[in-house]
């Protein structure tokens, strides 16, 4: 499922737009009822307005990133910017994993990451 989060209608209705066309399911929330409801909702993805007032915006990210497989996508419609949290959790063993996590997110930079340890 797919959450978004903002106070803003005009954004909503503009993000529900643009997505309109993917198969998931969508769920469009104030910051308020979201801060109720994420823990038992527990989406895929959250996309959120950044330009919630606070502490609105930083309880929800906090909440956010209590939920272990939830990517974020933060967005700020007045300076047009875009931000991807990607909050899967992992433990590090060795600086390897670590190498291995990056990695993982981007295949291309296997050929310049030499593996060390610590």
């Amino acid at each position: 499922m797919i959450l978004i989060v903002s106070a803003n209608p005009l954004f909503r209705e503009v993000i529900l737009h643009a997505i309109a066309q993917m198969e998931a399911n969508r769920m469009v929330l104030s910051p308020e009822a979201a801060l109720e409801r994420i823990d038992e909702l527990k989406p895929e993805v959250i996309i959120l307005d950044e330009t919630i007032a606070e502490p609105g915006f930083e309880y929800l990210l906090s909440r956010a990133r209590a939920l272990q497989k939830t990517r974020v996508i933060v967005l700020n419609p007045l300076q047009n910017e875009v931000m991807l949290l990607d909050l899967r959790r992992t433990c590090f063993n060795e600086a390897g994993d670590l190498v291995k996590a990056i990695i993982d997110q981007n295949p291309f930079l296997a050929q310049e990451a030499p593996v060390s340890s610590l």
